[in-house]
């Protein structure tokens, strides 16, 4: 519990200081989160606010990936789902099965 809090906190800090994490990075990061059941809200609103100024740069894995995991532990932030919905709708052409059924889960949790 410690050490992944201890991790959750010095991505948190990175996010603030301007690190520029790749879009996979930044879908990883919270997915992560999901497989050790941490809600390090924080560090979510976080990757919220950098995945939606930076949206259009996330392909449909780490767009489903991304709201996978804030569904995944209940994490809302406003604006996320509306903003990544917007994204998957442009994009939803180049989605496979997995990305359509983690986007459908997603929107139904």
């Amino acid at each position: 519990d410690a050490l992944i809090r201890n991790a959750a906190l010095v991505a948190a800090r990175h996010i603030d200081a301007g690190a520029h994490f790749k879009p996979h990075e930044y879908s990883t990061l919270v997915w992560s989160m999901v497989l050790t059941q941490a809600r390090e809200e924080y560090l979510f609103d976080r990757v919220a606010r950098c995945t939606m100024r930076r949206i259009s740069e996330f392909g449909p894995q780490e767009l489903t990936n991304t709201i996978w995991a804030f569904a995944a532990l209940g994490v809302k932030t406003e604006g996320l789902f509306e903003a990544i919905g917007d994204e998957c709708r442009l994009k939803i052409s180049h989605f496979n099965t997995q990305n359509i059924t983690n986007l459908a889960w997603s929107y139904t949790h």
